[in-house]
């Protein structure tokens, strides 16, 4: 299903809409290769929607004794890619069940350019 990244300038970035339902929050970009649960988990990360920079995410499961603190802080989750086959889907599968919005398939480069050089808006997953 097409999803749509809204921010608060106007700007719209298209993808899919794979979990969890619409949020808003202040949208930040994150250069890290992994770590995705423990930047998820960070209270550092309190209402705001993450756009990871490197493209696969999800990769490598899920695991409880990674979490920096007992709940999720992020109002939503974003990458070009999300790891989603027979083999695993853990991550997607985590976040669609705590409600956490997840769009992927979205042109990550652009808006990590409009966010590095306008600043951190707030937007929503829709």
């Amino acid at each position: 299903m097409k999803g749509y990244l809204i921010l608060e300038t106007g700007e719209s970035f298209e993808g899919t809409f794979r979990a969890g339902e619409a949020k808003a929050g202040e949208v930040v970009f994150n250069t890290s290769h992994s770590g995705y649960e423990e930047i998820a988990t960070d209270p550092s990360y309190h209402s705001q929607i993450v756009m990871m920079t490197a493209p696969m995410q999800g990769n490598y499961g899920v695991d409880d004794k990674v979490w920096e603190s007992k709940q999720y802080w992020i109002q939503g989750f974003m990458a070009l890619q999300i790891q989603e086959n027979e083999r695993d889907s853990a991550w997607l599968k985590r976040l669609g069940s705590y409600g956490i919005p997840v769009l992927s398939d979205l042109d990550t480069r652009s808006l990590t350019l409009r966010l590095r050089s306008g600043g951190t808006p707030w937007g929503a997953i829709v």
